[in-house]
């Protein structure tokens, strides 16, 4: 057996070998009996609607292990293994994940989804606009056109230059072919809104940023709490508090993690601050005790909102409001 070959089943057995199996992740005499092609692409689809729980992941990776153990140089599957490695960053599996794809470049260079993550890969290491550019040319000449993806690459390198404009154009490719029908379109969709979220938000324009935001959320599977967690960061920052607010709960209501009630915490810090400033005491230290069951570290809080449009806000409330036998300001 070949070193990559070896590395191929280290992936796939340190994937495997996570805690909690889900029986919903074996494969049944069913799988085994279709092709190569679609049990590659239903792996896809598993990879880009993981949000977090592992039973996708785990049937993605025993569905290409099959393909693998009948062809080892099928590029498909070296393609979608390389993103699985990546996607659950497990131990050393994310250092093979290089020598996947250029093993796949070695069997079909043109492949339309390595091209889609050279260009995202490209994009976010080395934010090399010109080679960058080149790839994205490349992909035009192929016909490559109908993959959210390409465009979402594209306009990260942009993105990480701060050049704003041209990535919010190129955004608006991959947001014009819809949602789609399988995963990887509706994740490209929602995935190109939340990127021009960001971008909305360095603009300043609230009422857009609203309205993409809306989007983004009709979009969702309704297990998906990373897009409410992730829009609501953006939305309590950009002085859109409440609507921050009921985005966490929303996502929390889904999927109780970490991130999403440490910045709810956050959230309800900076409504405290607001009502506080509107003289509305009595509702303000109410909130600002939900507030400190999520975060209840006063100086980090402050730091946190550095350089954001609701600083001023908290500054405010920790100079000049103090709720009594609660923190020190």
């Amino acid at each position: 057996m070949n070193t990559l070959l070896k590395r191929i089943f280290i992936i796939i057995t340190l994937i495997l070998s996570q805690p909690a199996v889900a029986v919903e992740a074996e494969l049944t005499e069913v799988d085994y009996k279709k092709s190569l092609h679609e049990r590659t692409l239903e792996a896809e689809d598993l990879i880009y609607s993981w949000q977090g729980k592992d039973a996708p992941l785990r049937r993605a990776a025993n569905l290409l292990e099959s393909v693998i153990k009948e062809d080892n140089d099928y590029a498909p599957a070296l393609i979608q293994l390389s993103r699985l490695a990546r996607k659950k960053r497990v131990d050393q599996a994310s250092a093979y994940a290089n020598e996947l794809l250029k093993r796949a470049e070695e069997i079909n260079p043109d492949d339309p989804n390595l091209i889609s993550q050279k260009i995202y890969l490209t994009a976010s290491s080395s934010r090399n606009i010109k080679e960058t550019e080149r790839l994205a040319k490349r992909a035009k000449e192929l016909g490559i056109v109908n993959d959210p993806w390409i465009y979402i690459g594209h306009a990260k390198v942009y993105m990480l230059n701060y050049n704003f404009k041209p990535a919010d154009t190129i955004l608006q490719q991959a947001v014009d072919l819809g949602p789609g029908s399988t995963e990887k379109q509706r994740n490209g969709y929602i995935t190109a809104l939340q990127d021009q979220v960001k971008i909305t938000y360095n603009q300043s324009d609230n009422k857009r940023l609203l309205e993409l935001a809306e989007k983004a959320t009709s979009a969702a599977s309704s297990d998906n709490a990373w897009v409410w967690g992730n829009l609501a960061t953006t939305m309590y920052r950009a002085n859109e508090i409440d609507k921050g607010i009921e985005y966490f709960r929303k996502a929390l209501s889904i999927m109780n993690y970490g991130r999403a009630k440490r910045e709810l915490g956050l959230a309800l810090h900076a409504k405290a601050a607001k009502l506080a400033m509107e003289n509305k005491k009595n509702e303000a230290q109410k909130t600002f005790e939900e507030a400190l069951t999520y975060w209840d570290d006063i100086e980090l809080v402050q730091h946190q909102f550095k350089n954001t449009d609701i600083e001023y806000l908290v500054e405010h409330h920790i100079r000049h409001f103090v709720f009594p036998n609660k923190a020190s300001f």
